[in-house]
């Protein structure tokens, strides 16, 4: 919940325009509002602007690796 609370924070305030937004992993911890985040994401990028955001899928080879095997949870 802090780190929604934080990243809403920032968001709501006057401020910078960016040219692309990057997340890995972070969606999922605002899944409690997360239209508003994404509108507020949405609202904070150029006219030409992108969003690019990977979550975590335990589908996902490289995620099973990751979370799955004591070598990837040690990265």
């Amino acid at each position: 919940v802090l780190v929604h609370t934080e990243i809403l924070n920032f968001l709501e305030k006057d401020g910078a325009v960016f040219d692309a937004v990057v997340g890995m992993g972070i969606l999922h911890h605002c899944i409690l509002d997360l239209e508003k985040t994404l509108r507020l994401i949405a609202a904070r990028l150029s006219p030409q602007g992108r969003g690019f955001f990977w979550e975590p899928n335990r589908k996902n080879p490289v995620v099973r690796f990751l979370f799955g095997t004591s070598l990837g949870r040690r990265w």
